[in-house]
């Protein structure tokens, strides 16, 4: 037979691996020992996990998973995020999919019980160039970067407690006339707005300009 398999693999617990993969369309999460002896399944998951399974110290399973109708639907897009309880009932479903923000790869439980989430940040070529970009590369938007601290709420609401944009750490030193002028050897702490391109080369109708593709919290910081 032909199998369709993708795995996304986790962080281990406790000498435990926990892991969901995607055979022929039927999504499931696996929690198994260092024996491949598995202790916990997570059945058929409407969509695909996007990137790693957490799991809570009460048990519960937090899968990040690929939304439907996506800007951006490439590699690492996700769009949706559920709490599941250990028995496999879905507590929490939010999406972030919409015509400004996209979440997309990781997400990071804190001990607050809050998530931290990466999500790309829709920006036009009007607003790109406003900042000081030379090229859109052919696009018609340009897709940067934030990142939210979600308090879930309900079934499928959410509080943001925190935000950071890439946007409000730009620097370019094309044109003083335009926004983020400066010296860039200066500003190492500044994203210069013409580094890289908008979208893969070769994958027509990307347009992420940069992204992130894991987050994790330092409780020092």
């Amino acid at each position: 037979p032909t199998f369709n398999i993708t795995t996304h693999t986790a962080s281990a617990y406790d000498g435990l691996a926990l892991f969901s993969e995607s055979i022929n369309g039927d999504n499931i999460t696996y929690l198994i020992d260092h024996h491949g002896t598995i202790i916990q399944r997570w059945l058929h998951h409407d969509l695909n996990a996007v990137s790693m399974p957490y799991l809570t110290s009460d048990k519960r399973l937090i899968y990040p998973y690929k939304a439907s109708n996506l800007d951006i639907n490439t590699g690492g897009s996700g769009g949706g995020i559920q709490i599941i309880s250990w028995s496999g009932e879905i507590l929490w479903d939010y999406r972030i999919a919409n015509e400004t923000y996209q979440h997309h790869h990781d997400i990071e439980p804190l001990p607050n019980g809050n998530l931290l989430v990466l999500a790309w940040h829709r920006k036009t070529s009007a607003e790109a160039e406003q900042a000081g970009r030379q090229s859109m590369d052919g696009k018609v938007d340009l897709w940067s970067e934030a990142i939210f601290e979600l308090e879930p709420i309900g079934t499928n609401q959410a509080n943001i407690v925190w935000e950071w944009y890439m946007w409000d750490h730009l620097i370019q030193d094309v044109d003083a006339t335009l926004d983020h002028f400066g010296v860039i050897a200066d500003a190492p702490e500044l994203m210069d707005i013409n580094a890289g391109t908008v979208g893969r080369v070769g994958q027509a109708g990307s347009r992420s300009w940069m992204h992130f593709n894991t987050i994790d919290y330092n409780e020092d910081h």
